[in-house]
């Protein structure tokens, strides 16, 4: 049975699926068995500044950075995400889909980009915007 990774990949754009590097997305495989139990990653997509895959789960933003890291954003940190999505360009393509994090308990803020090119950076970022409601519902 294929994973979690190896299904979103088959069903990602190539244009989407090209840009993502091998390594990082191996890792990413890796690491899915470690989630705990009931944490599914709901989608992945290219993620910019930090650069790396962006894992959308049900409890927490993880990110597979290409240099080697990995940072994690649990939803019990985020006040808010905001997303601003990539539009149709006259010649053709798309804006890039920015993502806005406010965390809860700082004044502090990020803004990174979800997805390359397209309809795939928009329906990540409404599958985070989604995903953290839930878990804001149940849990906060």
């Amino acid at each position: 049975m294929p994973s979690r990774v190896d299904s979103l990949l088959a069903e990602m754009p190539a244009k989407e699926s090209g840009i993502l590097p091998r390594s990082t997305v191996d890792r990413l495989r890796q690491m899915e068995p470690d989630l705990p139990e009931g944490e599914e990653i709901r989608l992945i997509a290219y993620h910019g500044f930090p650069f790396g895959v962006a894992a959308i789960t049900s409890s927490r933003l993880i990110i597979v950075l290409n240099d080697g890291g990995t940072k994690i954003t649990p939803y019990s940190e985020v006040s808010s995400f905001a997303l601003v999505e990539g539009k149709k360009k006259l010649l053709g393509g798309y804006s890039q889909t920015m993502l806005m994090t406010r965390f809860r308990n700082q004044n502090e803020s990020h803004t990174g980009y979800l997805g390359h090119d397209g309809q795939w950076g928009i329906r990540a970022g409404r599958e985070l915007l989604a995903a953290q409601e839930r878990y804001s519902v149940r849990n906060i």
